[in-house]
């Protein structure tokens, strides 16, 4: 994240050729919450004469219209070329709206009306911390575009040839945010484009895992197989000539071979059930809730399923899928719970999904501000899936009162 200066006072560089406005905006925000710290110059020239660096570091710089050998539009366009330039302020004088309308297609931050009575001064302490957040609001905004970009050429790079056009979407969608980022309508547009962009990588990776999957059941795990038989037909062969009592040497191999293919199947089931496909979401909830118990022989399983595999869109099988995955492996891990209940039901036009525990709970809204990598709970990538696939996503937990995760979607018919 770019660093900003949190610490008060807020640092203003003025820019003001008439000695009584300066005198009257420094009195202004001597007493004013939150403190300002400002520093004036009458031209300028002499502002322009402080180090590049020294400017950089002002939260904000207020300038005159009118300026002494320079005005205060020019003044703004030497101010523009440094690097990491804060944002600009312009004061201007009563009944010269028009130029202050002009000062903001040029750029400035914002501007003030000095007029006559002196109002303007009661609206400076309100108005300047309001333009600094907003300035740093934009910059946290820019470097967080610019964070997803790379995180999503990162994975494009992985995706190899079958997602070239997610790739190009990508160069193009960051090309479009590139020129017009510094515009709202831009950039919720370039937001909904990265969620659309977000749900097609999602989907390859899916389809990617299926095709692994195939290719390991269709290559190594039938050879290991066909190794295995052939390993226990030399065995029978063996043991037919060893002596009453002796060991037979194959029989070691032969228990490596069949961890090795139930490691296979393992693999395989992780990274795409086949039954999911060949038949379908509710039995593969079925099995599923079935393979934990058989792990977690302390933890009871209730499932509650009343609609049909016709019921469920197909787009949604495996996003539901996924979201049991963690939410089961959330209530072994983490919530030490006796209990989970497992339920998918249609209500009216929606399609309900639901993982309840009668475990420890925890802080919903402290485990949401952390980052999933230290939490471990995953909170993040089941909404994601939840929110791309077209839903919405809810956790409802607190310390010794169970969890809830529940995800619906608005479906037809």
């Amino acid at each position: 994240m770019p660093e900003f200066h949190n610490d008060l006072p807020f640092k203003i560089l003025l820019v003001e050729g008439d000695a009584d406005d300066r005198l009257a905006f420094r009195n202004a925000l001597k007493k004013s919450d939150p403190a300002f710290s400002v520093a004036m110059r009458p031209s300028a020239e002499q502002a322009l004469n402080m180090a590049t660096t020294s400017i950089a570091e002002f939260d904000l710089v207020v300038t005159g219209y009118k300026l002494p050998g320079m005005s205060g539009m020019e003044f703004f366009e030497k101010v523009r070329q440094i690097g990491a330039a804060p944002p600009v302020v312009m004061l201007t004088a009563d009944g010269s709206e028009y130029l202050a309308v002009d000062a903001m297609k040029q750029g400035f931050a914002d501007y003030v009306v000095k007029d006559p009575e002196g109002w303007y001064l009661d609206l400076l302490p309100l108005l300047l911390p309001e333009v600094i957040r907003r300035s740093r609001d934009r910059k946290a905004r820019e470097w967080m575009d610019s964070a997803m970009r790379r995180t999503y050429d990162g994975l494009e790079r992985r995706i190899q040839e079958r997602t070239r056009e997610l790739v190009l979407a990508n160069q193009s969608l960051t090309r479009e945010i590139a020129q017009r980022k510094k515009a709202q309508i831009a950039l919720e547009k370039s937001e909904r484009q990265l969620r659309v962009l977000s749900k097609k990588l999602m989907d390859a990776q899916e389809n990617e895992r299926r095709a692994v999957a195939g290719e390991i059941h269709d290559s190594i795990s039938s050879s290991l197989v066909a190794v295995k038989y052939s390993i226990q037909n030399r065995i029978d062969q063996i043991e037919q000539c060893l002596p009453p009592g002796e060991e037979n040497p194959l029989d070691y191999i032969l228990s490596l071979v069949q961890n090795t293919i139930d490691e296979t199947r393992r693999i395989m089931i992780s990274l795409r059930p086949s039954m999911l496909d060949d038949l379908g979401l509710l039995p593969t909830i079925g099995w599923w809730c079935r393979e934990f118990n058989t792990v977690y022989k302390d933890i009871d399983i209730e499932t509650q399923i009343p609609v049909t595999e016709e019921e469920v869109p197909n787009d949604l099988k495996i996003v539901i899928y996924r979201i049991l995955q963690e939410a089961l492996n959330n209530a072994a891990k983490h919530s030490r719970a006796k209990l989970v209940c497992v339920s998918l039901f249609r209500r009216d036009n929606r399609l309900v999904f639901s993982v309840r525990d009668d475990g420890e709970g925890f802080d919903v809204r402290e485990a949401m501000n952390r980052n999933d990598l230290t939490s471990g709970l995953g909170l993040s990538g089941m909404r994601e899936r939840a929110q791309l696939s077209g839903g919405r996503f809810f956790i409802e937990s607190s310390p010794g009162k169970g969890t809830r995760v529940e995800a619906l979607w608005t479906v037809a018919g």
